[in-house]
């Protein structure tokens, strides 16, 4: 009856894994839908699911060893690539479509993220199609 239930290394049976990737496909659904929202954050994903503050940050930090927060960034810096790759925006306009109403914050955690700024990222990954 408990065969499809993991052990964690605290010695606690934890989800199945199905439900782990169901939980995380759903975060990433609707951080999606909110990209081009600044104000989306972990208070408005809580209500989105609806999951109390306490028990999203259990959830995601044991999936990803990430907080919400950091999850909620590293799913967006994931879109900017994408459309750095793919599009002709600019660096601002991406940066406001990802969520950040700041282009300069934005390009401080790409380049901490990435170890290069967007410009010289977008150089280095140009897709010769556009």
């Amino acid at each position: 009856m408990f065969s499809s239930y993991q052990s964690t290394a605290a010695g606690q049976e934890s989800l199945p894994k199905k439900r782990h990737s169901t939980f995380l496909e759903k975060v990433r659904v609707i951080v999606e839908s909110n990209y081009d929202n600044p104000h989306f954050g972990v208070d408005e994903l809580t209500r989105a699911i609806p999951i109390s503050p306490s028990q999203l940050y259990r959830r995601i930090k044991n999936l990803t060893g990430l907080s919400p927060a950091l999850y909620l960034r590293k799913l967006r810096l994931q879109k900017s690539v994408d459309l750095l790759k793919n599009t002709d925006l600019s660096i601002s306009e991406i940066a406001y479509e990802v969520g950040f109403s700041d282009p300069a914050y934005f390009s401080r955690i790409f380049t901490t993220e990435h170890k290069m700024c967007p410009m010289v990222y977008r150089r280095c990954n140009n897709n010769p199609s556009l």
